[in-house]
């Protein structure tokens, strides 16, 4: 090695571990050029006297760049660099949770909402020669901050993102983007960065769902029940729900409750409970206020509805007063007394589209790419299902 790839200075006080730094130096001469496909590293030997490490060190460092798939060895020769555009694309898959054990009715909604999400993702990657890595969130924007920088570490070829992370995670879609990986964000989009993504059309899916509510009961109070994520789909979903009522003529009130909004005329209600407690005790509030008056209630996703439901069936509100909606196949039976309005979103497409933009990506396409998906809107009455 020159010089200049002799001076990498090994920060021994770090709590990056050595063989990390070490193992990044050489990343970085692949990714320069200076380390070509199919030449042969540094000896173990080599390593210890450039950056004046221990043997172990050095086996750990290039061990790990052979897991990565930045090098393979050779037995009785060395360890070389890997020819990587000859491997399958390897494509990053971010998503929130997928089946959590210890909540029921949450396993039931992944059952229909991200996994067969995954699977058409991972069946068109398929198709197109890629492998999938999949990453979980386990719902937490630090964790998908950790799953990024891995990706990135990794260095594959694209990567797909369910990006819940807010303001707090922007840096990281930004390194994503100067890096040069192919970006797609599915089910988002995020304001003041140019990145493709694939979604639903949310206004008119929240829309359609709010006038089915105004058709079935009225005059009714109107209750919209969101939460505290900040992102355009939810956005979009509270100003479908907001234009409905206002071409109707209804008036919108409204009042902010923590990590649940809703549209109606309670005030002063603060809880402390986390996320979905904090929807039922919204709704049980709600109920015990109203329990004579017809009501059209709209979750924003189905887990809210799960939350909402519970409460409405607590305090034994007359189901003939009910009208509801969501977005999603909810994870749990409606009586099919209640009117009921489910927002569907094209799970099938997002997956295959997101796919697509990734390899066409990788095949040289430049051009931003904005999809936005019809929904279908299913109205359950009665046990019948009735496309709107």
């Amino acid at each position: 090695m020159d010089d200049n790839n002799r001076s990498g200075v090994i920060e021994k006080d770090s709590p990056v571990p050595v063989y990390r730094q070490v193992e990044e130096h050489l990343k970085q001469s692949i990714a320069s050029g200076y380390l070509q496909a199919c030449q042969r590293m540094p000896s173990t030997r080599e390593l210890c006297r450039q950056f004046d490490i221990s043997t172990t060190t050095a086996v750990l460092a290039l061990k790990s760049l052979v897991n990565d798939g930045f090098a393979y060895t050779v037995q009785g020769k060395g360890t070389f660099v890997a020819d990587r555009k000859k491997d399958r694309p390897v494509i990053g898959l971010v998503i929130p949770h997928l089946i959590l054990n210890k909540d029921v009715e949450m396993a039931r909604y992944d059952a229909k909402h991200f996994v067969p999400l995954v699977h058409f993702i991972e069946d068109e990657a398929r198709k197109s020669g890629a492998d999938i890595l999949l990453c979980l969130d386990n719902d937490s924007p630090e964790n998908e901050k950790e799953n990024i920088l891995k990706l990135l570490q990794r260095g594959v070829d694209g990567i797909i993102i369910y990006y819940i992370g807010g303001e707090s995670n922007l840096k990281y879609i930004r390194q994503i983007k100067a890096a040069g990986i192919p970006l797609v964000l599915i089910d988002r989009s995020i304001d003041g960065i140019d990145v493709d993504y694939v979604t639903t059309d949310n206004f008119s899916g929240a829309y359609k769902a709010t006038r089915f509510l105004l058709e079935s009961r009225c005059p009714a109070d109107y209750y919209l029940f969101t939460n505290a994520e900040k992102c355009n789909a939810n956005t979009e979903r509270e100003r479908g729900f907001q234009r409905a009522l206002l071409d109707s003529g209804q008036a919108i009130l409204g009042s902010s409750i923590k990590s649940a909004s809703c549209y109606t005329n309670l005030e002063d209600i603060e809880y402390n409970a986390r996320y979905d407690e904090e929807i039922y005790c919204l709704a049980k509030t709600l109920a015990g206020k109203n329990r004579d008056v017809p009501l059209g209630i709209f979750a924003i996703n189905s887990p809210i509805l799960v939350g909402v439901w519970e409460a409405l069936k607590e305090m034994r509100i007359n189901r003939s007063n009910l009208t509801l909606a969501c977005f999603d196949e909810p994870p749990l039976a409606i009586p099919e007394e209640v009117p009921f309005a489910i927002v569907l979103q094209p799970l099938e497409e997002i997956g295959r589209q997101s796919v697509r933009i990734v390899t066409e990506k990788l095949a040289g396409e430049k051009e931003i790419q904005r999809i936005v998906l019809p929904p279908v809107v299913k109205v359950v009455n009665e046990g019948r299902a009735l496309p709107i």
